[in-house]
């Protein structure tokens, strides 16, 4: 029998003093809200939800059910999730599940602890009392006693105690959102244990959750027909006791001590209130938040194709605030919108229905590789200001992966800094498992990209006549076939007569032809096959399709490449030449295959050249 507690506020406005209604104490837990209702409701509007199922994998090591705190019987259980190779301090991610304060449990985030420790983060997932057993602020306490038991034992679990982060969806993300918002204020710290010890966060990750209980956006408080969440949470209705409300929102205390935050957020605008409020005080303090929105229903977090890009989009953000070489004032100021979206409404074209596989890692080298991809996406880095041009983005990684931070999202980041608006494209990988013609669906996808771009081009402030794209290595590939194949309709089934001709190309070490004596044969075969005829060989060898409409191209290459021949990039830009393409081209004596934004054997900055291209051909 759980221990019913009531819990005395003793802490508000001048620790004035407040009794609460005990009627939603139940004492027995509410299981109303569990993985498989979630998937019940969420595939009757996205039927293409698939369940993410716990992953034990031999490199991580799995602790279950140990206790971070007891007060008098009751013993508040934690688990971890961490690799098994000792490196250096590690960062710790804190998961707080959701369940409207009341419902749900820890076990729903196991699959996202195991796929974060797979990716070097320290995971724990703790429980906390809900309003079956107790009221606010006793939840409060719990996460903030689950946090300061981490950082007693950061040694033991090879952490770097100054960074802790807190993450958490729905009623969890509020949570999250609350540990970042009441950093050092003591009467938040509530009776729990190891109270000599700091339960400072070092950032926070909200998905989906709100900021502000009483604020035009939010749905909490509704009793009409039942007993709101909020309600049940607080003992008080919004009209009994607004203060009361308010003084549980995260938005309420958020001020200068608030560490960096994401928000992970779905179509649910109700589920994310007072965000933008929240934004915007942080703004003030030039402190970094980052906003990544899916067009996905709420559960989102707990299954594909949502998860494996939350986890990517959380791996890349807590990079980027531990990274010690970045500012960050320079980091908020350089904050860009970020929204991911599907590349098709409805079945993707050219495609054989099977489970999503796409799976992702980060190799030693620190560089995150998806692979298996057969849902695409297109994910938007809007910066605040927006010049009207934007690039689409093509990862390379010989048609096999995508090197999805460092010829990708990381690119897009600079591009915001010049004020370009980003695409960061996630195509389709050529797969004979989850395609029917492979060497089409990257094509499909860019045009498809170009196309949507253009369709929206008023309403994302874009000038439909300044769309850029780009590609690294087989990105390159993707990007010069999108550049010479634009009178080709890749997906014959679609009626949109929308023009898919990119304004401009730039190839970053690009593969550019499938001739044999200097094709890179590693993409070609992952694209055509290993036996490819004639004629689909001279289709996708795109120093053979330049004409004088080709757009303008820049192109960067290294003399010394050993992956992709420089012969690729003076093929196609002798070519350009030959049909007075205006195009541009730099090569670097060494250098080799794959530097990405930093060729580290030269001063120069070929992003700096780009520039001032980008300027002459406006």
């Amino acid at each position: 029998m759980i221990k019913i507690s009531i819990v005395i506020l003793f802490f508000l406005s001048h620790f004035f003093v407040f009794s609460q209604s005990t009627k939603g104490i139940t004492g027995k837990p509410d299981t109303s809200y569990s993985l498989y209702s979630a998937y019940a409701g969420t595939i009757k509007t996205n039927p293409e939800a698939k369940i993410v199922n716990e992953s034990h994998s031999p490199g991580t090591v799995e602790e279950k059910n140990i206790a971070y705190c007891t007060i008098g019987s009751r013993k508040f259980l934690i688990d971890a999730f961490f690799p098994k190779q000792q490196s250096s301090k590690r960062i710790a991610v804190i998961i707080v599940h959701g369940g409207g304060w009341r419902t749900g449990n820890r076990t729903l985030h196991y699959p996202l602890a195991q796929r974060l420790a797979d990716l070097g983060y320290v995971c724990f997932t703790p429980e906390y009392r809900l309003s079956t057993e107790a009221l606010y602020p006793a939840g409060v306490y719990d996460v903030k006693s689950s946090i300061r038991w981490v950082r007693k034992n950061a040694a033991k679990y090879n952490i770097d105690p100054n960074k802790i982060v807190v993450a958490g969806h729905s009623a969890g993300g509020e949570l999250a959102a609350m540990m970042g918002a009441t950093n050092d204020i003591a009467s938040f710290e509530g009776d729990g244990c190891n109270k000599n010890i700091s339960s400072k966060v070092n950032a926070v990750i909200d998905m989906d959750g709100l900021l502000a209980f009483i604020h035009p956006e939010s749905g909490e408080g509704d009793d009409s027909k039942r007993t709101s969440a909020a309600t049940n949470w607080f003992g008080y209705s919004k009209i009994e006791n607004p203060e009361l409300w308010k003084q549980g929102s995260p938005l309420t205390h958020t001020g200068p001590h608030t560490p960096p935050t994401l928000f992970i957020n779905s179509n649910v605008a109700r589920m994310h209130a007072g965000r933008d409020d929240y934004i915007n005080v942080l703004d003030k303090y030039n402190i970094y938040t980052e906003v990544r929105f899916f067009d996905a229903p709420h559960s989102f977090v707990l299954f594909e194709p949502w998860f494996t890009p939350m986890v990517q989009t959380m791996n890349v953000f807590l990079k980027k605030v531990f990274d010690k070489n970045i500012n960050s004032t320079v980091m908020a100021k350089s904050k860009a919108q970020i929204i991911e979206m599907p590349l098709y409404k409805g079945a993707v074209p050219n495609s054989i229905a099977v489970s999503n596989k796409e799976n992702s890692t980060t190799g030693v080298d620190g560089v995150t590789r998806v692979a298996k991809v057969s849902v695409p996406s297109l994910t938007m880095y809007k910066p605040a200001n927006a010049n009207g041009m934007s690039i689409i983005i093509c990862p390379g990684g010989g048609y096999s992966i995508l090197a999805i931070d460092k010829e990708g999202t990381k690119v897009a980041e600079e591009f915001n800094k010049w004020g370009i608006t980003a695409f960061v494209l996630k195509y389709r990988l050529p797969d004979d498992s989850f395609n029917v013609d492979k060497s089409l669906a990257p094509l499909q996808d860019a045009q498809q990209a170009i196309r949507l771009i253009r369709s929206n081009s008023k309403e994302w402030a874009i000038n439909k006549n300044q769309i850029g794209i780009m590609g690294f290595s087989a990105g390159g590939h993707l990007a010069s076939t999108a550049a010479t194949h634009f009178t080709f309709k890749a997906d014959a089934t679609n009626n949109d007569t929308t023009s898919v001709r990119p304004d401009f190309a730039i190839l970053l070490y690009p593969v550019i032809s499938f001739d044999t004596t200097f094709a890179h044969v590693g993409s070609r075969n992952k694209l055509i096959g290993t036996k490819p005829t004639a004629d689909k060989t001279a289709f996708f060898s795109n120093e053979l399709h330049v004409t004088s409409n080709t757009p303008p191209t820049f192109i960067v290459h290294a003399s010394d490449d050993a992956g992709v021949p420089v012969e690729n990039s003076i093929r196609f830009y002798q070519a350009c030449v030959k049909n007075k393409v205006p195009v541009g081209m730099h090569l670097y004596p060494h250098g080799g295959h794959g530097f990405g934004l930093n060729n580290k054997t030269t001063t120069d900055n070929w992003m700096e050249r780009l520039k001032n291209w980008l300027s002459s051909i406006k």
